[in-house]
């Protein structure tokens, strides 16, 4: 497994150390992943997503990330993994 760096820029600044990515395999039933990204400056935030890998070659994950515990301020994402 190899880690990859996710990156999120807000469009203005955040009044928050994280945000929470929640993801679950779109092809395959995988569970649900998750994942605090942390502040990295004023508007960016990062972490290292590291999906576990599918019997396939490829796999799409989709989800959202979530302006902390706020359920209302969450924002969809697709990410596609392949080997």
């Amino acid at each position: 497994m190899n880690a990859n760096r996710l990156t999120v820029i807000s469009p203005e600044p955040l009044e928050r150390d994280t945000l929470l990515v929640k993801l679950k395999g779109v092809e395959m039933n995988m569970g649900e992943y998750r994942l605090a990204l942390k502040k990295t400056d004023e508007q960016t935030y990062q972490g290292e997503l590291m999906l576990p890998v599918c019997t396939e070659d490829s796999m799409t994950w989709a989800g959202s990330i979530t302006l902390g515990n706020e359920a209302k301020n969450h924002f969809p994402i697709k990410v596609r993994m392949e080997r």
